[in-house]
């Protein structure tokens, strides 16, 4: 059993390492494989690094020489984590945002001819709902606003990883300064009209989500007419 230890143990390890180079080349490259591919080539690195470290781990017990490819793989670990972590986020995007992706690509008939008319509300505010990821977003039309901005809730419902944003821009609001992370939408539709690689900003703080001029300023006209907004793409 020690000799069938120490016949694998050196081979995974090697095998492991090829791949994770290969790996790391194809992003460097600028190569971008399918989710499930990118998914399925980083869980076989982590499985080829466990198991040369577990065969290395058994054959040191006979040859302390063998501790140095069990460290070596444990070192690898870290390449193999990042890598699989970073295929994982991959798929879950494909996962939640694909089919709207998909649906973007090919644009309603008709859909630009189609106005969009909103009802001033009681509080004196536009609202429209947008569909976004997993989920819907009901905004708080702001010409004022220069972007899109989402709560942290709005921005968790329709699928983020709002655990991975980096919340270092500092935005004013209606209760002083606030602080939020950049990211993007890549399709966000409202009521009909879709709008593809939507930058945003999500905010730490805050009940609601704006839709500003970034997204507005793509609609030929935004017309007032008495009680309600028209807008027209």
């Amino acid at each position: 059993m020690h000799g069938l230890f120490a016949r694998l143990a050196l081979p995974a390890l090697i095998a492991a390492t090829a791949l994770l180079a290969l790996r790391l080349l194809t992003g460097v490259a600028g190569l971008v494989l399918p989710p499930v591919a990118g998914l399925a080539w980083s869980g076989l690195i982590l499985a080829l690094l466990l198991t040369a470290i577990g065969f290395a781990s058994m054959a040191a017990r006979f040859d302390p020489r063998f501790y140095r490819i069990m460290w070596a793989g444990l070192a690898l670990g870290f390449g193999g984590i990042f890598s699989f972590d970073k295929a994982w986020e991959a798929w879950e995007f494909q996962r939640d945002w694909g089919d709207q992706l998909v649906r973007s690509a090919t644009p309603t008939p008709g859909e630009a001819e189609t106005p969009i008319v909103l009802r001033r509300q009681g509080d004196g505010h536009f609202y429209m709902t947008g569909e976004a990821g997993s989920g819907a977003v009901d905004f708080l039309v702001d010409t004022g606003a220069t972007g899109v901005m989402l709560t942290l809730s709005d921005a968790r419902r329709i699928g983020m990883r709002t655990e991975r944003l980096d919340y270092t821009i500092e935005v004013s609001t209606a209760s002083g300064l606030e602080l939020a992370a950049p990211s993007l939408l890549p399709a966000l539709t409202l009521h009909g009209h879709r709008f593809d690689n939507v930058p945003i900003l999500v905010m730490r703080t805050g009940d609601q989500s704006l839709l500003g001029m970034s997204v507005l300023s793509q609609f030929t006209s935004v017309e007032m007419r008495a009680d309600r907004l028209v807008l027209q793409r």
